[in-house]
Formats: structure tokens, sequence, C-alpha cells
């Protein structure tokens, strides 16, 4: 009896172990998350046509399209230990105008450092080297903290 009763005492011990380690973990490396706002400021709409993801994942994946004088949302958040969620999303402005526009948008909400949101306005269909667009502009303003936070990103002629 005293053999078992050591066995389940090892084994209880071990559990609170894990279990404080697993909520010192989410203290340390709480989620990092982004709820992104995409503003369509223009009479034309946007289509998706790229993502990607250098760290974390989709929680809500974007929108195919955003109508004309809409906005699009959707979220990201890590998916690894110490990470952060850091990405980008490019959308294709249906104007049918010769500069081919594209709008580009990208945020980073890092383990350590500052939140970053960034915003273009492409001719050329974004290839390189890139061209700013002489017809719209991009606008960024990113949010602060860790969870939930805000990017707005605004797509709007100039």
């Amino acid at each position: 009896m005293a053999i078992l009763e050591a066995i389940l005492g090892a084994v209880s011990a071990a559990g609170k172990i894990a279990k404080s380690v697993d909520q010192l973990g989410r203290e340390l490396d709480g989620d990092r998350s982004v709820v992104l706002i995409v503003e369509n400021k223009t009479h034309h709409p946007l289509e998706r046509i790229g993502y990607h993801h250098d760290h974390g994942g989709f929680v809500v994946t974007p929108d195919i399209a955003i109508p004309a004088m809409s906005v699009g949302i959707f979220s990201s958040k890590d998916t690894g230990f110490e990470t952060g969620t850091e990405g980008g999303v490019n959308y294709r402005l249906h104007d049918h105008e010769a500069e081919d526009t594209v709008f580009e948008i990208s945020w980073a909400n890092p383990f350590i450092g500052s939140n970053k949101a960034n915003a273009y306005a492409w001719a050329n269909g974004g290839h390189n080297p890139h061209t700013a667009s002489s017809i719209f502009k991009g606008e960024a303003v990113p949010g602060g903290g860790d969870k939930k936070v805000e990017m707005r990103y605004t797509l709007l002629a100039r």
C-alpha cells in the first residue's frame, strides 16, 4: 500500500508541476493577436490576391472581396512559443485603370518589440520595382498592446 501511495503522490506532484509550468508559460507568452480592419474608401471593389504569415496564423481569414465603400475585418494570432504574429495581405483594386493598383497591407505584433502596420498602394500590379500609385494611397494605424490589437488600414483616392 505504501508503494501505491508513493506512486500516486509522485504522479500528483508531477501533475501540479506540469500545470504550474503551463500556467507560467501562458503568462510569459500570452497570446499575441490582432484584429485587422481594412477600409475600402474607393468606389471600386478589392479582390484578395495573396497573403502570407511569417509568424502566426489566421483565426478569421480575410474576405476574398471587399466591396466599394466597405470594410473587411479579419484576425491573426501567434501559433508558437514566443513568436507573435506577423503577415500581410494583397488586394487588387478593380478600377479598370491602366495603373493596375494593388493595395498591400502588413502587420507585426511581435513577442518582443513594438507593433507595426504598413499600407501601400502600388501601381504596376505591385511588381518589383515597386511604384507608388498616382491615383490611390494607403494608410495604416497600428494599435498598442498584445491581445486583440486593432490594426486599421485605409485605401483612399489621392
